[in-house]
């Protein structure tokens, strides 16, 4: 039983998909790996953002989530793949999420904390992030 709303557990349904871990919180809310109930081999990355201690939603939250998604949906008109287009938008237990593909691999945090980023691969990666905002 999950007396925390705002911690999602494997196995358990958050609209059209079955959570199947964790990939990270931060200071707006958590990120995880989910597959679609009727199709496994589906998988998405879901963002769900936290409530206050009362389990009230905030409002700035909210907004930065929304303006997260307008951003998004606005990039991904050209269709580019070095940006993550949004695919579901929807609340939770009162609490908005956003659902985007999964991209498997190691995160842009993980190769800089374990120092497997050198320069010419953090030029790279700066290369393709400002390729998919121009």
């Amino acid at each position: 039983m999950n007396d925390n709303p705002q911690v999602l557990w494997p196995g358990e349904q958050i609209g059209r998909y079955v959570i199947q871990e964790s990939l990270g919180q931060g200071g707006m809310g958590a990120v995880y790996r989910a597959v679609h109930e009727q199709v496994p081999d589906l998988e998405v990355a879901i963002k769900i953002i936290h409530t206050n201690e009362n389990y009230e939603i905030q409002k700035e939250l909210v907004e930065r989530l929304l303006e997260e998604c307008h951003a998004l949906a606005k990039l991904t008109k050209v269709n580019h793949p070095n940006v993550v287009s949004v695919q579901h938008v929807d609340l939770h237990k009162g609490m908005p999420y956003l659902v985007m593909p999964y991209a498997r691999g190691k995160s842009l945090d993980d190769l800089i904390s374990t120092e497997q980023m050198g320069a010419q691969n953090a030029v790279q990666v700066c290369a393709y992030v400002a390729d998919g905002l121009a």
